[in-house]
């Protein structure tokens, strides 16, 4: 029968209600819609089902069905608004444009409508209206305030219509007085009545300011030596704390820019790292620049290889990055990297002297770079801890370093010298050794002193790698590597492309045991 009819809809219906919230969690709603579109009866059901029912919602539905603690604040679009009662006065809030865009909403949901019932206390409306407007947008800062605007647009001979109320949303404009209490929500609802209007509000809040970078410069590279035929590799590094990161990434580009470099940067919490190229009529510039830089000031520029126009140039870029670590070790606790603690650095004429001593008055030598590195070239007599990685040398330094005397002289060094700081750092904190030192600057520094000196034979032998476009830069003649990969870094100009492809592009390089073939990339060891 017809009656027998409705009750099983009724039934439906409620089961109908029970299940659409599991049916949203699990991702079914559109389903349910699709069939409700097919059922004409089911229609009705859908729309205020479909609808996330806000803490608002549930609190109208309580006092709806006269539970205790109902609020008297809702938001139009939740289901219910028919039985408030009739004088209930509805209350316009419109989110400021600034806010609207910090919450990251879209401008449909800048605005809500909600319903305020004059006969209840004004103190619980008010309170009420501000815990509803929380909670329909989700999150607000707890300084947020509602700023009545309908009795100003009035007096100033606007109109409150409803394009008056978009143009003043859109331009985040708020006039009028905020609402701090009870008695204020109840003069902006007389004031509204009175004019016969709807009582408006602007919803604001103290937004966190934001630091904007100055506009970024860009670096074309066919122009940084279109006027000047020679430039100078650079190298730099210092592990002094950065408070903020970001900013200081936001300050080295622009002022780098503007000193037209390319390279790459790379800021972190532990320090900086950098590897550029700038032109030889600009490194006075480059270095008022470190004298600017507060994180910059006292460290030391590492000058490298002239290079001219018509050569391989080193890199195509000028990038800052932001790193975890700008020098990634892999340990489970930090080092101290202060300068007392990392060993002793010592400049290329004490190394060299030492290294010519007789011998078995020589002090121990490690290489503490990659195997690929020590394989093309390096000091006689160094011992390679054979790593394809950095993060591998804590338990090669343990096994070469485990019947070694802690009074022991340990010499170490690597490309520019800031491997060797945390290689340092290791050897005098967690192995106990008491007479570690380091190459001042690395290989770089001892080419630069090598060729100024030219009495002396270097005694680094072979081709110094580096990460950029020109892979390996010669410091004798010497081929050291039988590897006929690695061998390509000896031949001039683009007889070493193939190998200057694999470790730009960290393609899969060969392995120190040649039988497991190409097995893995090369990866930027930042000197």
């Amino acid at each position: 029968s017809p009656q027998h009819a409705d009750s099983a809809w009724m039934a439906g219906g409620m089961a109908f209600r029970r299940g659409i919230g599991m049916l949203r969690r699990c991702s079914l709603l559109p389903i349910i819609v699709a069939v409700a579109h097919v059922q004409p009866r089911l229609c009705a059901l859908v729309p205020p089902l479909a609808r996330p029912a806000s803490a608002a919602a549930r609190s109208v539905s309580r006092l709806r069905r006269g539970a205790p603690g109902g609020a008297a604040c809702m938001s139009a679009a939740e289901p219910g608004v028919a039985e408030l009662p009739s004088d209930a006065v509805a209350v316009k809030v419109s989110m400021t444009d600034a806010l609207r865009r910090h919450l990251k909403l879209p401008k449909k949901d800048r605005k809500a409508r909600f319903f305020v019932d004059p006969a209840n206390d004004p103190a619980s409306n008010y309170e009420q209206l501000r815990v509803a407007v929380r909670e329909h947008w989700g999150w607000l800062p707890d300084e947020f305030a509602l700023r009545h605007t309908a009795v100003e647009r009035e007096l100033g001979g606007a109109p409150p219509t409803d394009a008056g109320e978009s143009e003043a949303g859109e331009t985040g404009e708020a006039l009028g007085q905020i609402l701090r209490c009870a008695d204020d929500l109840t003069r902006a609802l007389a004031a509204a009545r009175e004019l016969g209007v709807s009582p408006t509000f602007h919803l604001e809040a103290p937004l966190p300011e934001r630091c904007s970078p100055p506009p970024r410069l860009k670096v074309d590279p066919a122009e940084v030596m279109a006027d000047n035929p020679v430039a100078r590799m650079v190298s730099f590094y210092t592990f002094k704390p950065i408070a903020d990161p970001e900013a200081l990434k936001a300050e080295l580009e622009f002022r780098l820019t503007a000193v037209r470099v390319l390279g790459s940067v790379y800021v972190a919490s532990e320090g900086i790292n950098g590897q550029l190229m700038v032109r030889a009529d600009m490194i006075d510039e480059l270095r008022a620049v470190f004298d600017t830089v507060d994180a910059l000031a006292d460290v030391d520029i590492n000058m490298g290889d002239e290079i001219r126009a018509g050569e391989v140039t080193p890199f195509h870029r000028f990038k800052v990055t932001l790193k975890g670590k700008v020098l990634q070790d892999g340990l489970p606790e930090t080092l101290e990297l202060d300068a007392g603690v990392t060993g002793e650095e010592i400049p290329a004429a004490q190394w060299h002297a030492e290294l010519s001593l007789p011998e078995e008055e020589r002090p121990l030598l490690l290489d503490c770079r990659n195997w690929y590195e020590s394989e093309v070239g390096r000091f006689d007599g160094a011992q390679s801890l054979n790593t394809s990685k950095f993060h591998e040398s804590w338990p090669k330094l343990e096994e070469a370093l485990r019947d070694v005397s802690p009074n022991r002289r340990v010499l170490t060094y690597c490309t520019g010298g800031i491997r060797c700081v945390k290689v340092g750092a290791y050897l005098t904190q967690k192995l106990g050794l008491t007479n570690v030192a380091r190459l001042e600057h690395g290989i770089v520094g001892y080419k630069r002193w090598v060729d100024e000196q030219a009495e002396e034979r270097s005694l680094f032998r072979g081709t110094n790698f580096v990460f950029d476009q020109r892979v390996g830069v010669k410091v004798t003649d010497d081929r050291l590597t039988e590897d006929p990969f690695l061998a390509l870094i000896y031949e001039e100009g683009e007889g070493s492309q193939p190998l200057r492809d694999a470790v730009y592009h960290e393609s899969r390089f060969p392995q120190p045991d040649p039988r497991e073939g190409l097995t893995g990339p090369v990866e930027d060891e930042s000197l």
